[in-house]
């Protein structure tokens, strides 16, 4: 569907792609190459634009040898992936570790790799896809970083470095 003024699509559905499966785009005045909203590609019934953000708090100190939780969200699940940045810094001559957990109706699941770090910051960055966090369109599930110090007596720092919903970007995601 075109603007009356002639600046260009406003709605698309399907596209010029045999691949778009059917896909509702909605586009600012400037139009193409970027929709503004957007259904999800290859992951049917989520939405792909826009990212959603889940808040999270900032750095958090870490002094227990026990898994803490030290940031926490809850989520109402609107996008097929989830893209998820977080680290965990130590100071010399301690290690540290931390994970992303879901929270699914009280149901702790490990999302991804245990990073470490000692006297260091490490990072981890990952999609999370349907296929591991197993959340349905509209479901509500908690987010959760943990941290804990494994050796040393330093006070490591866990940081969110953001978490928020986005589209797949292959038909693997979407699985």
């Amino acid at each position: 569907m075109a603007r009356e003024d002639g600046t260009g699509v406003a709605l698309e559905v399907g596209g010029n792609s045999a691949d778009a499966a059917q896909m509702i785009r909605l586009f600012a005045r400037g139009g193409y190459p970027s929709p503004i909203v957007m259904d999800d590609g290859y992951a049917d019934g989520y939405l792909g634009r826009p990212w959603v953000p889940i808040p999270l708090a900032p750095g958090a100190p870490v002094t227990a040898a026990d898994w803490t939780t030290t940031h926490a969200g809850t989520i109402r699940t609107q996008h097929a992936v989830l893209a998820a940045q977080w680290s965990i810094w130590a100071p010399a001559g301690t290690t540290a570790e931390a994970r992303l957990m879901l929270n699914k109706g009280g149901d702790l699941a490990q999302l991804g790799d245990t990073i470490t770090a000692t006297g260091k910051e490490t990072y981890a960055s990952q999609r999370i896809t349907p296929n591991t966090h197993g959340l349905s369109h509209g479901e509500i599930a908690g987010l959760m970083i943990q941290a804990r110090r494994t050796a040393g007596t330093g006070t490591a720092t866990a940081w969110c470095h953001g978490i928020w919903g986005t589209n797949t970007i292959n038909a693997k995601e979407a699985n």
